[in-house]
This record gives structure tokens, sequence and C-alpha cells, in this order.
């Protein structure tokens, strides 16, 4: 039976990476795993003027701005999941980090590179619109990940049959 140690959570601060870091926390709970939550600063979205050295400290700020706003998104998570009443046997190990590049190939490299067992991230980021221009991340990666990748969805109301949502 194979055993489970790390799963990757990639965030891009939007209500299904969310979604995907209560399922993660869950699991990890459940399974005693290490979280490794990623957040890739889109390398496709800086210019292709070369940086002077104060620019690079910039560059630097913004990296510890996105490990705090992780950190503090994972808290505000864990708040909100004990307000709804989840809580969790054992204290989480919740490792952040910070990546510059294309996402879907950072998802894919960290999770080579740190083994993780399986990787749990939203179907949908920031905007739908991304997945018509430049392929969706989400896909991108469930096809060419290391190891399986469980996608969560952002909750929507069903109307079903009986007409109750």
């Amino acid at each position: 039976m194979k055993t489970f140690k790390k799963i990757l959570v990639p965030t891009d601060f939007s209500e299904a990476s969310k979604r995907a870091l209560e399922y993660a926390f869950t699991f990890a709970s459940a399974l005693g795993l290490e979280i490794l939550m990623l957040h890739v600063i889109d390398a496709r979205a800086d210019t292709a003027l070369v940086y002077s050295y104060r620019e690079r400290e910039e560059d630097q700020d913004m990296e510890q701005v996105s490990h705090q706003s992780m950190g503090e998104e994972a808290k505000r998570v864990l708040e909100e999941e004990a307000q709804k009443g989840i809580t969790y046997d054992q204290k989480l190990k919740v490792t952040t980090m910070v990546r510059h590049g294309v996402p879907y190939d950072q998802i894919i490299r960290v999770a080579a590179r740190e083994k993780v067992d399986f990787i749990v991230m939203g179907a949908r980021g920031r905007t739908a619109m991304e997945g018509i221009f430049i392929g969706g991340v989400a896909e991108k990666v469930s096809r060419r990940a290391p190891c399986p990748v469980f996608l969560t969805r952002q909750a929507r109301h069903v109307k079903r049959a009986s007409g109750k949502e």
C-alpha cells in the first residue's frame, strides 16, 4: 500500500484556490500529510526589459509579500474552517513556496523536485478567459504532472430535477 507524505497546493489566491486549500487541509489532517503551498509569479506578465539592480530588489520584496500573503491566506482558510465547525486532529505542517515562471511549468517542476504524492488545485483560476487564450493551467498540470492531480470546482448552485438547490 502506498504511503502518502506530501501534497502540493498551487494557489493564485482565487476562490477556486481557496476551495482547493480547504480540501488539502482535510486530506492532510486525515492522512498526516505535509502541505506545500505554491504561488507562481507569472513571468509572462513581466516586460522583456533588462532589470536594473534596484528593480531586482523590488522583485525580491514582491516574493516576500507573496510568502506573507500565502501564510495569511492559509491562516484565514483555517480560521474559516474552524468557524464552520471543522477541526483538525493534529497541527498541520504547511510550507510556502514562491516561484517565478510559467505557472503550469513551475507547478510540474516543484511536484517532481519535491516528490509530492499528489496535487490539489482549483479547476479554474482567476479568470475563465485564461483557459481560452492560454490553454488553462489546471488542464496542462493534469496532463503533464508526475503524480495524480485532484481538481476542485467552485461551488455552484445546481437546480436538481426535484426543484431543490
